[in-house]
């Protein structure tokens, strides 16, 4: 420790600190003296952490003073290996020494690293690419320890910030550059890179929960105590799939983009991610949230790029979206049969993008006979309103739930098309058209919620 305090002295002479390469090593082998201490002597145990804080200490030091665009590939190799070092080191103690305490620093170090690796993105105006494998050899460091230890706490952490990561590399794309394809790429990368590790992780920590305790020790499958339920689990991939809305928002805000179709694409990837996890987990709200974000996205893009002289690419875009949530419970009745909330998104899909279609079209083919447009939303509604009829059994608990949520939608696009189609006191006509049709079906379909929209609307 005496030697590690003398590094930071030696960070005091430029020249020295313009040679990483001879100052990291001599920082690394005080740090592997200080690691051979505690094998040997295993009450020495918490100074691993204390090394690892003081040899981060001194990586942040010398990046806020030192860190330059030449020195860059030194730094994001000494980051990795710090940050290797001390994340297994506590594992392999362990192992070596089947009584220590388990502890949970060994989480911390990832983390910390892709903070590193955050501030060249601040500070340098031009990045290498290796910043990327970087980060994603950090992001594989957290995902091993996540499966070796039975928490996906390290995962959480690198997730939110690799994409915070991202999004300060976005705000740094000159506005009147695209640099469309590298962000999409890393969005969409890093997005189903973790979709796909957070479900195999998931998976391996649910069977390690479930195992028998190993030579009678109940706590030997977990390194921490900071496990998680099974629902909680289930959802990590859904929220790896879910939170790169926010980086495509981003750049939608930031980039020209005249034609949404690659933005729109990687979030039509990314929605089909989401409403698998649904699926798969029985997750009542995802496809809701889902709704919620792709909206988002396209009201975004909607009111920052549309021009009526391209209307036809968005138009497809708008509906596409919309049909892929209005049919996905349909594609699984069967496994959706009592599940209310996945049958209410499905249901409003169409109306929360009917303002969307609604505005393109009548700014991009303006005509007299605007009202055919909610006539014809209204025609999936009550095509969906039938079949519920039809294939729902009268003893199913959620049928008068369906039927109120379709047969409300397929009113209100029918009571639309007054307002739309005709002028003058439209809020008042739509409204109380409306309001009278909902209270109509509440004597057909008793749901309470039609009885309390009626009212409310008249």
């Amino acid at each position: 420790f005496v030697t590690v305090g003398f590094a930071f002295y030696l960070l005091t002479f430029p020249e020295l600190g313009h040679r990483p390469g001879l100052i990291f090593t001599f920082v690394l082998i005080a740090d592997l003296c200080a690691l051979a201490l505690v094998v040997l002597e295993t009450k020495l145990f918490p100074a691993n952490l204390a090394a690892g804080g003081l040899a981060f200490l001194f990586l942040t030091i010398w990046t806020m003073e030192f860190l330059s665009a030449p020195l860059l590939n030194w730094a994001l190799g000494f980051y990795l290996l710090f940050a290797i070092l001390h994340s297994i080191f506590p594992i392999v103690l362990q192992r070596l020494r089947p009584g220590i305490t388990p502890t949970w620093w060994a989480h911390l170090f990832p983390p910390v690293a892709l903070l590193l690796v955050m501030v060249p993105i601040l500070k340098l105006s031009e990045l290498s690419f290796f910043i990327w494998p970087c980060v994603l050899l950090i992001d594989l460091l957290a995902i091993g320890l996540a499966v070796m230890t039975a928490s996906l706490l390290s995962i959480v952490a690198v997730l939110l910030l690799t994409l915070a990561a991202t999004a300060l590399w976005i705000f740094k794309i000159p506005a009147e550059l695209t640099g469309l394809p590298m962000s999409l790429f890393l969005i969409g990368g890093f997005a189903i890179f973790f979709f796909i590790v957070a479900i195999f992780a998931t998976r391996k920590i649910l069977a390690k929960s479930s195992a028998p305790p190993i030579d009678g020790n109940a706590n030997a499958p977990a390194f921490l105590n900071l496990s998680m339920s099974p629902d909680a689990l289930a959802q990590l991939p859904a929220f790896s799939a879910l939170l790169p809305f926010l980086l495509l928002i981003m750049v939608t805000l930031r980039l020209p983009l005249q034609n949404p179709s690659p933005i729109f694409g990687l979030a039509l990837l990314l929605i089909v991610l989401v409403l698998g996890v649904a699926r798969a987990f029985r997750h009542d709200w995802l496809p809701a949230v889902g709704l919620a974000a792709t909206l988002a996205l396209e009201y975004a893009w909607h009111y920052r790029h549309l021009h009526a002289e391209q209307p036809l690419i968005p138009l497809g875009w708008y509906l596409s979206c919309a049909a892929i949530f209005g049919d996905f419970p349909f594609l699984f009745r069967e496994r959706f049969a009592e599940r209310i909330p996945v049958w209410a998104a499905a249901a409003l899909a169409a109306p929360l993008h009917f303002y969307l279609v609604h505005r393109l079209v009548s700014g991009a083919y303006p005509n007299q006979f605007m009202g055919l447009l909610p006539a014809a939303f209204a025609i999936p509604s009550l095509a969906a309103l039938i079949f519920l009829l039809r294939k729902v059994p009268a003893t199913s608990p959620i049928k008068t739930a369906q039927l109120a949520w379709f047969g409300g939608v397929a009113l209100f696009f029918i009571t639309l098309i007054f307002p739309i189609q005709f002028d003058r006191q439209w809020i008042t006509i739509g409204w109380a058209l409306e309001g009278a049709a909902l209270l109509w079906l509440f004597h057909r379909v008793p749901h309470p919620g039609l009885r309390l929209t009626g009212v409310a609307l008249l």
